[in-house]
């Protein structure tokens, strides 16, 4: 009886009554947040809580450490963004919601490949085996959708992009099976053969040297710059299905990898891979500007990709200047420039024709 008294008298004290109250709400507010992350991972992109789910996925991939598990992760989270959009194009979604759910599914392709180049060379035999095995069933999975997308949304142009995702798809498959073949797994999987022998020669076998800050600067706008042209071409090509903007997406691709060499030579720290994504918050903004600007209008698409080679050749000029750099370090630099000088080439003549 005194202890049930004791029990009475404590729960009836302000402060216990406090505690007991925080209590509550803290563990209906975990309880909440629980039930919010579980809400958000299943949502598809015509939820509100879609864009929480791909916060939420950030998140896990930055806690994800090992090459192997950064691997798995992109190739589970492209099988989930391919999965998606099967589901709204049987559901027949608005076309704004396709498009959109087509821009996430080529911006994790892209961050899959560039994880995959990175590190399939260093993994054991064992996990090559299991990541070869996980893109096989990756590139069933997009060869379905790529019929649904054929079967009910060719006649809108969509199907190019799925079927690029589908060919990246099969070479990262089959590529790793052949010793002879690893090494190319280091550059794009949409670098044209002849070129890819090119840029494989870069020298990155020299001992790393420093250089000024102000050329490390200068390479990464380098570096951003060919990215933000790569990114308008790629984005230009699933709009107007124009072979040149395919040709001038590969082009870039290339000079990327060179690129990306001679900053690894002078551990420069490479950028944001991801498509329309960039470390600077001026490229991010040119990109979404340019972008909207090239999809509202094919002549400003050809404008706006000439601005880009413009920026690319004043950079090179500005980096030839810059007295850092060894003479096989200019060899690169020019032909990154070539491939800038090929670039508008193909664009002037693509203008006049359209």
């Amino acid at each position: 009886m005194l202890k049930g008294k004791k029990i009475l008298k404590t729960l009836n004290n302000p402060v216990s009554k406090k505690i007991s109250i925080l209590a509550i709400i803290i563990t209906t507010l975990i309880t909440s947040l629980v039930g919010f992350i579980y809400t958000a991972n299943k949502a598809v992109p015509t939820s509100i809580l879609y864009p929480a789910d791909l916060a939420l996925e950030q998140v896990q991939r930055v806690l994800t450490f090992t090459p192997r598990n950064k691997i798995l992760f992109d190739i589970n989270l492209l099988k989930e963004r391919l999965t998606e959009l099967n589901e709204i194009i049987q559901e027949k979604a608005p076309d704004t919601t396709i498009n959109s759910s087509l821009y996430e599914v080529r911006n994790q392709a892209f961050v899959l490949k560039e994880e995959i180049r990175e590190n399939f060379n260093n993994l054991s035999d064992k996990d090559k085996k299991l990541i070869i095995e996980k893109l096989q069933d990756l590139s069933e999975v997009s060869h379905k959708v790529m019929f649904n997308l054929n079967k009910d949304r060719a006649e809108k142009g969509y199907v190019t992009l799925i079927k690029q995702v589908n060919t990246t798809m099969n070479r990262m498959h089959n590529e790793p099976k052949h010793k002879n073949q690893q090494n190319q797994l280091q550059q794009s999987t949409i670098t044209p053969s002849n070129e890819l022998k090119k840029t494989s020669k870069v020298q990155t076998n020299k001992p790393t040297t420093d250089i000024p800050e102000e050329a490390k600067t200068l390479l990464r706008n380098l570096y951003e710059t060919i990215k933000l042209q790569r990114d308008l071409n790629t984005t230009f090509y699933d709009k107007w299905n124009l072979k040149c903007f395919e040709t001038l997406s590969l082009n870039n691709q290339i000079q990327l990898d060179l690129t990306k060499k001679l900053m690894q030579h002078y551990n420069v720290q490479v950028t944001s891979t991801a498509v329309g994504r960039f470390n600077s918050p001026k490229f991010n903004k040119t990109f979404l500007t340019y972008s909207d600007q090239g999809l509202a209008n094919l002549n400003e698409a050809f404008i706006t990709s000439l601005k880009t080679s413009n920026m690319q050749k004043s950079i090179v000029q500005q980096l030839n200047q810059n007295n850092s750099f060894s003479k096989s370090d200019l060899i690169q630099l020019n032909r990154i420039n070539k491939l800038t000088s090929a670039n508008e080439k193909i664009l002037r003549d693509a203008e006049s024709r359209f």
